[in-house]
């Protein structure tokens, strides 16, 4: 009788087709174990950082805070932020950015405008020129969202 018939099928295989690992349990969760062949050289097959131990975590840069506020019924001099930047220039888009920019912001995220009532004036923030709402033809803006960054 050899010495192999004495040992179990699944160790004589082990021995035969993997010499000079052994099996090494690395944790136990809960009732199960979880192992691996870990070979009896001493050989670490992963990168050991300098000045060994383990690699601290990287940090995550935070991003960047987002600060943001409704105006409603906004005013330039006492007086409605008219829809349009300047009289003959109808940018509703540059009007709301430039009414924030004034109010320490970069930019307008959103904004609503309704018809100026009759005998309520306006004005144009890119000229400061007014619009007087006597044939409905005045729109000003009712809430601009201005949002900055940092």
């Amino acid at each position: 009788m050899s010495r192999f018939n004495r040992i179990p099928q699944t160790t004589r295989t082990r021995r035969r087709f993997l010499p000079g690992l052994r099996l090494t349990v690395i944790a136990i969760v809960g009732a199960a174990a979880v192992a691996a062949c870990v070979p009896n050289t001493g050989f670490y097959p992963y990168p050991i950082p300098p000045g060994g131990g383990i690699v601290p975590p990287v940090e995550e840069p935070e991003p960047p805070r987002t600060e943001s506020r409704t105006f409603n019924e906004p005013r330039v001099g006492g007086r409605w932020l008219d829809v349009c930047y300047a009289h003959g220039a109808c940018r509703e888009q540059r009007a709301v950015n430039t009414f924030c920019e004034q109010q320490g912001y970069q930019t307008a995220t959103s904004h609503q405008s309704r018809m100026t009532p009759p005998l309520q004036t306006n004005v144009r923030i890119g000229d400061q020129s007014v619009c007087r709402a006597a044939i409905g033809n005045c729109h000003r803006v009712t809430t601009v969202t201005c949002q900055r960054t940092g």
